[in-house]
């Protein structure tokens, strides 16, 4: 790929520098070049970021995100769960009551952009 990418470079800038007269192939032919010298930077660092030991490092962190939510998830799950037993055993009364915090909490102006700003004062 590196060897396509440097013999397409080096016939776009001898086509660019036939064209000197014609300023809109020109441009046309410099975002070419600029763009397989961006494709260029990416295949080497592609190529200089996945060694055997990076790829590890990688699994390792991923499984380390997956150990330390996945109980989490559990036990969210299971909150919700008991939330859902307490509804269904206390009946219209709690479902009234969460719609009503809801209500409130969505009808605050002032409570969604602090929560956007992490504002908490």
């Amino acid at each position: 790929a590196m060897i396509l990418i440097r013999v397409l470079m080096r016939t776009t800038a001898v086509a660019r520098a036939s064209v000197s007269n014609r300023p809109k192939l020109n441009m046309a032919l410099s975002m070419i070049l600029e763009g397989l010298i961006l494709i260029r930077q990416l295949l080497r660092i592609h190529k200089k970021h996945t060694s055997s030991d990076l790829v590890q490092a990688w699994f390792r962190t991923l499984h380390g995100i997956s150990t330390t939510f996945g109980p989490l998830r559990q036990r969210t799950a299971a909150l919700w769960d008991k939330i859902l037993e307490k509804l269904h055993r206390h009946g219209t009364v709690a479902k009234r009551r969460l719609l009503r915090f809801v209500d409130i909490c969505l009808g605050d102006t002032l409570l969604l952009p602090a929560l956007e700003l992490g504002d908490w004062k």
